[in-house]
C-alpha cells in the first residue's frame, strides 16, 4: 500500500489537473463557447437565489 499523500500534495496535484483542463478549453472554440454559457447559466441562477432571498427576509422585517 503506497503511503498517504499529504494534504498540500493533493491540493497541488488538483490544482495542476484543473490548470491542464481549463487550457484544453480554452483552445479549443466550441468547448469554450459551451463553458462561458454554463458560467452564464450559474450566475444567473444564484442572483436569482438571492433576490428571493432578499425579498423573503424584507418580508420577515416588516411582519
Amino acid at each position: 500500500m503506497p503511503p498517504k499523500r499529504s494534504r498540500e500534495e493533493i491540493l497541488r496535484r488538483k490544482r495542476e489537473a484543473e490548470k491542464t483542463r481549463m487550457l484544453k478549453i480554452k483552445n479549443d472554440p466550441i468547448k469554450l463557447a459551451e463553458y462561458k454559457e454554463k458560467e452564464k447559466q450559474k450566475q444567473k441562477s444564484t442572483r436569482g437565489e438571492k433576490k428571493e432571498l432578499e425579498t423573503k427576509e424584507a418580508s420577515k422585517q416588516t411582519d
